[in-house]
């Protein structure tokens, strides 16, 4: 009979296999901090006093009340738990600690074969590949958007409006996946600092969106100058980059800790209006959405056919103003952070999942 496998949020402890799994993942922990998590699973909801902890996990071996003080930080640091605020492990003062997350017995995924252990392969979705199809799937809906909404000339046929389409296609879903193929690249790399787990979407989300949006800028502006000759001017960049990649770290993380963890509809709703409010923001506070780098691009180049800064003529805001570009600009955000931070979102879930899953069929 396997043992049962303890799973509680993203984490599975594997008392078997003397491991502690993150989404599938192993979690670099000690074998004493080990025993001393497990005792705390096993009496979930109750006090563990610290008599039991000296009894059970140090075996009476004598040790000073700071080596369980120093356990339970080094998990609390492991889980990305707080002490002030905590989600796993509650402080008794004086008495002891409590875990007061629930916790699901499942069966563990290995099949011990004399004193060997066949464990069973859990294959989850790339997090990096899901931002990217996101981000590619709100770009490819803005340059529908734009391609419909750019100015031609009169008598341009069906194959103009198709190559604009094209065009359109490739320049906003191509730039739309790699900002967020940055931003959760970025989120991954945090996730692997304990120190930042808790808060590590934010903070490597911003982190990826401020590089990746400062080099895709680099790149393109010394493309074009290369190539052409110039450069357009207000293209989007390090710091637009930094907003959204804070914008779906803080989505990411609700969606794992906060309040709203496990209130789709809830989430959705948040999802859009931080989206919307950080696109309209940006260009209101002086930086440049896609559709500004779009018209820019055709600034540069005036006798381009195609043109964009008519976009506003039809509420009184010629020339690609304030006004359309924070509209235009809301539309992005609200797509983009939709897409992309319920790309992140599905991913992290389908790992629970698949992690679970294999644990029980075992």
């Amino acid at each position: 009979m396997p043992d049962e496998a303890l799973s509680f949020g993203d984490y599975v402890l594997e008392p078997h296999e003397r491991r502690l799994l993150r989404n599938g993942e192993p979690v670099d922990l000690g074998g004493r901090y080990l025993d001393v998590l497990l005792l705390l699973l096993r009496h979930r909801g109750e006090l563990v006093t610290k008599d039991l902890f000296l009894n059970e996990a140090w075996k009476g071996v004598p040790v000073t009340d700071e080596a369980l003080t120093q356990a339970i930080r080094s998990l609390r640091q492991a889980l990305g738990d707080e002490a002030q605020n905590p989600r796993f492990i509650e402080t008794v003062p004086r008495y002891g600690y409590r875990f007061i997350a629930p916790v699901e017995n499942v069966r563990e995924p290995t099949e011990t074969l004399g004193h060997r252990a066949v464990t069973m392969r859990v294959d989850t979705p790339s997090p990096v590949l899901m931002a990217a199809l996101g981000g590619a799937l709100a770009g490819a809906m803005m340059a529908v958007f734009y391609t419909f909404a750019a100015s031609a000339p009169s008598g341009s046929g069906a194959s103009a409006g198709v190559s604009l389409l094209v065009v359109m296609f490739a320049i906003c879903a191509g730039i739309a996946a790699v900002a967020a193929m940055g931003i959760a690249l970025g989120i991954e790399i945090a996730d692997r600092f304990a120190a930042l787990r808790q808060y590590g979407p934010i903070v490597g989300g911003a982190i990826g969106g401020f590089v990746t949006g400062g080099l895709g800028n680099l790149v393109s502006t010394d493309a074009f100058g290369l190539l052409v000759g110039r450069a357009p001017l207000g293209v989007t960049g390090a710091l637009e980059g930094l907003c959204f990649g804070a914008a779906i770290g803080l989505l990411l993380f609700l969606s794992r800790t906060g309040t709203l963890a496990g209130e789709r509809k809830s989430w959705i709703a948040l999802a859009a209006m931080i989206g919307a409010a950080t696109g309209a923001l940006i260009p209101l506070l002086g930086g440049t959405m896609l559709g500004g780098s779009l018209v820019g691009l055709s600034n540069a180049f005036p006798e381009a056919a195609v043109r964009l800064d008519t976009l506003g003529s039809g509420i009184g805001d010629p020339g690609f103003g304030p006004l359309t570009a924070a509209a235009t600009g809301a539309l992005e955000g609200m797509l983009f952070c939709l897409y992309v931070a319920g790309a992140l979102a599905m991913a992290q879930g389908r790992a629970r999942h698949l992690t679970k899953t294999a644990i029980r069929r075992a």
